[in-house]
């Protein structure tokens, strides 16, 4: 499952970068529902990875903070408008979590 879940998060981060941003048109539509995808499986790849029995207790924490950050990231993107403002710095640390969470998870276990 896990495997599965990190493919397609891949896959769609790929496509994300692959697709510009680019004012209203429908790639600008295909680049930000890929970008969303992607950070919404973050959640359950964090959460299998702080479940596995063979990561360590220190894995664990790292996942616990990392998890904590993409739902305060998620709820303020949504419901604090003043922090769209700083949405580039709010993605980019979302993906460095969770790369840190894996790196440590896989290290550590």
């Amino acid at each position: 499952m896990f495997v599965s879940l990190l493919s397609a998060a891949i896959g769609l981060q790929v496509l994300a970068g692959v697709v510009p941003d680019d004012a209203k048109t429908w790639r600008s539509k295909v680049h930000r529902i890929a970008a969303y995808g992607e950070a919404v499986l973050f959640v359950p790849l964090s959460i299998l990875l702080i479940l596995s029995p063979v990561v360590s207790a220190i894995g664990s924490a790292i996942g616990i903070l990392a998890l904590g950050y993409f739902i305060v990231s998620i709820l303020l993107y949504a419901f604090a408008p003043k922090s769209q403002e700083h949405y580039l710095t709010f993605q980019a640390l979302y993906i460095v979590a969770f790369q840190v969470q894996t790196l440590v998870a896989a290290y550590t276990a």
